[in-house]
């Protein structure tokens, strides 16, 4: 008889063994391209309110939000653009660091962050912008 027993890995959550997160970085890689967003910040000077705007690129894909999704978005409203942004998370790219509220411009429209997800594990950033 012998004393070898097969592993289960049920019970081991993903982040804890290295390589069983799979890296997205290698497929996300063709379908990323720069894109270059402008990072406002608004500041009050002698009662005046003052924006600056900085420019930030990286690689990554910005394109719309399915219907599906606007449907069930709480604020209720299709004909606000909504936005969907993938940004790589690579130390050897720029990488987009956005919080919720933070205001950016995209194609001469300013647009909210309204949602923001960590998936550095998989390689990239998750961004949902209104």
């Amino acid at each position: 008889m012998s004393d070898f027993t097969i592993g289960n890995a049920c019970n081991v959550p993903l982040n804890m063994q290295q390589g069983t997160v799979p890296n997205m970085g290698d497929s996300l890689r063709d379908w990323f391209q720069p894109t270059t967003f402008g990072l406002i910040t608004k500041s009050t000077v002698g009662f005046q309110l003052n924006e600056e705007v900085e420019q930030i690129t990286f690689w990554g894909i910005v394109q719309p939000l399915n219907g599906r999704n606007l449907t069930m978005m709480p604020e209720g409203q299709r004909k606000w653009n909504w936005l969907s942004v993938h940004a790589q998370a690579s130390p050897n790219g720029a990488i987009l660091d956005l919080d919720i509220d933070d205001v950016v411009e995209y194609n001469g429209i300013q647009y909210r962050v309204m949602a923001s997800k960590d998936y550095s594990l998989y390689s990239y950033f998750y961004y949902e912008l209104c």
